[in-house]
């Protein structure tokens, strides 16, 4: 009986051991954020970045960290551009990328009424009127070029002008959507260039080179069919 009774215990102990490991709000704002950067220029080193939660104030703090890649302890660093050439800034310095929003298509209610500005009406005459969570607005994420002339950055270019298509894809895409050629003469990007009924029914995207010389764009996957992404 005695035995028993210690087995229970036993059993009741290592149930309330578990209980204590089990994943909680409060224990996942206890955990640190791990998000890779890059490896160095000089490919001897891994540049990451940790975040920590914080609750009181509601924001994250961010850390940098390089760590050697034979192995060793890890230092943290204040800038990863000291370590990490800006994927954003061309291979020549010449010019620098950004995104923006552009508004293309009038879709609210203010859109087709300015002088009524508190109107919450939402027009569509078809698809695509909303994707996945977020309801379609008539604007749409453009790449944008800048010449760099002594560090600061001149009047941006939108290479993407007058096209209602995404760069970055939505709702997923990032900086892996876009890169410069070696030579810093292109701008290679993934984009589904359809608009409407036929961007929803499509599950196409292609990879597009835009000659900064030129102005020109070049479909350089036409005819694969398929999501072509992650240019390099």
């Amino acid at each position: 009986m005695k035995k028993f009774i210690f087995l229970i215990a036993g059993a009741v102990s290592c149930l309330s051991s578990q209980a204590q490991n089990y994943m909680t709000p409060e224990l996942l704002w206890q955990l640190d954020r791990l998000s890779g950067v890059g490896i160095s220029n000089d490919g001897k080193s891994v540049i990451y970045s940790v975040s920590t939660p914080n609750l009181a104030e509601d924001r994250s703090v961010t850390k940098l960290y390089s760590l050697p890649l034979p192995g060793s302890a890890p230092q943290e660093i204040g800038n990863a551009g000291e370590f990490i050439t800006d994927k954003h800034l061309s291979p020549d310095g010449r010019f620098i990328i950004s995104m923006q929003e552009v508004k293309m298509k009038s879709v609210f209610g203010k859109d087709f009424y300015p002088d009524l500005d508190k109107s919450k009406v939402q027009i569509y005459d078809g698809l695509n009127y909303r994707h996945w969570d977020e309801w379609e607005d008539g604007s749409f994420s453009h790449l944008f070029i800048q010449p760099v002339i002594d560090g600061k950055k001149g009047e941006g270019k939108d290479i993407m002008k007058d096209e209602p298509y995404d760069c970055p894809q939505k709702p997923f895409g990032g900086e892996e959507d876009f890169t410069w050629s070696p030579d810093g003469k292109f701008v290679v990007y993934v984009a589904k260039k359809k608009f409407g009924t036929a961007y929803a029914m499509s599950t196409n995207t292609d990879l597009y080179g835009y000659n900064i010389e030129s102005g020109a764009t070049t479909n350089l996957t036409e005819g694969m069919m398929g999501y072509d992404t992650h240019p390099v």
